[in-house]
């Protein structure tokens, strides 16, 4: 079995601002992006930038509309140089970056495959891709293609990649592969 299967399953997040964060999720990744966040859009994040990832990373998706807006607006609101200036006096923020990030790296390693090449997938955002492919090929509940682990999802989705005819990346193969591409240039 490939690590990211058993990384997928087994994976618990930690804590960080003290606050229990929920595993990396397909709502989250679309929040921080709607938002910005330079976990999702590259550069430096700053205190800020932290406070606001772990307070969407600490919630989950709500089946109401409202609700879910009142969530992803909630960390834009309120005198965020005095967060910071918290934040920089009880924690220490480049461990606290350093943990977030580590969060959001650990629940981007997935099972790569390959189709054969007739692409089903239109140009959506990832987040987007997952869930909706989950709910077409699943039982799974709006809820709860929105609140797996991102990872999670995509095994699921190279699960029924791989019954709909793609081929899933062996380990030993894709190990090769990042060997070989720097020889390649």
């Amino acid at each position: 079995m490939l690590a990211c299967y058993q990384k997928a399953a087994l994976m618990s997040p930690g804590r960080v601002l003290g606050r229990q964060l929920l595993p990396l999720s397909s709502w989250h990744v679309a929040a921080l992006d709607a938002l910005g966040s330079p976990y999702f859009s590259g550069g430096a994040p700053t205190v800020s930038d932290l406070v606001i990832a772990v307070d969407v990373c600490s919630s989950g998706w709500v089946e109401d509309a409202r609700t879910r807006a009142q969530q992803a607006t909630r960390s834009l609101r309120g005198p965020h140089g005095l967060i910071a200036w918290w934040v920089g006096l009880r924690f220490d923020g480049r461990r606290e970056l350093a943990a977030m990030g580590a969060h959001v790296s650990a629940y981007m390693d997935w099972p790569q495959f390959w189709s054969d090449g007739t692409s089903r997938r239109p140009g959506v955002q990832l987040a987007y891709h997952l869930v909706a492919t989950l709910m077409s090929n699943t039982t799974l509940t709006e809820a709860r293609c929105w609140n797996m682990p991102i990872n999670l999802a995509q095994c699921y989705v190279a699960g029924v990649a791989c019954n709909n005819g793609a081929d899933v990346a062996d380990a030993d193969i894709e190990d090769a592969m990042r060997i070989l591409q720097p020889c390649q240039n």
